[in-house]
Parts: C-alpha cells; structure tokens; sequence
C-alpha cells in the first residue's frame, strides 16, 4: 500500500554536512520518485572547474585545459542557446547606425 499519491520528488543534497545519502535515478525510481532535483551539481562543478582555470591563470598566466576548438564550439553553443542571432536580428532592424 502506498502512503501518498502525490508525485513525490527529492532534493538531492550533495556535498552536504549531515550525511544524506545520493541515490541513483534507478534507486530513486525504485523508491517511488518521479523526479529528482539535484541542486548543487552544477554550482559545484561549475565552481570547481573555475577554481582549478583561475589557479591556472594565476600560477601561469595563460590557460591551457581548452583549446581554441573547444573554446569556438563552447562559445558557438552558448550563443545557440540563448538564441543570440535572434537578438542581432532585432538590434538589426531596431537601433539606427551612426549618422
């Protein structure tokens, strides 16, 4: 017998101070979850990751861990993204040119 029948959804905690455990999707699904929101897996990595390119500008003064294809294909991904042409286009035809 199930004891609710909401959706239920858990809030992955990694990193935390008082020892929740992190589940896989299939542990979760098993236990009934429909979902998972796992809250700090990109802050973390992402803070991570800078940490370790910021020593490396620091200590060397030049950053090695991309290389210009990845940095194009990154920037290009980004900008697909957020639909940036879209914005050039309205700039385009919105803001009038010098004189």
């Amino acid at each position: 017998m199930r004891a609710c029948r909401l959706p239920l959804v858990y809030v992955m905690s990694r990193g935390n101070r008082d020892g929740r455990p992190i589940f896989t999707r299939r542990e979760l699904e098993q236990m009934g979850y429909v979902a998972c929101i796992d809250a700090q897996i990109m802050l973390c990595t992402a803070f991570a990751a800078q940490q370790r390119m910021l020593q490396e500008l620091r200590a060397t003064g030049s950053f090695g861990q991309m290389g210009e294809v990845d940095f194009v294909r990154a920037r290009q991904e980004v900008e697909d993204l957020i639909g940036l042409d879209e914005y050039y286009r309205i700039e385009e035809e919105t803001v009038e040119g010098p004189g």
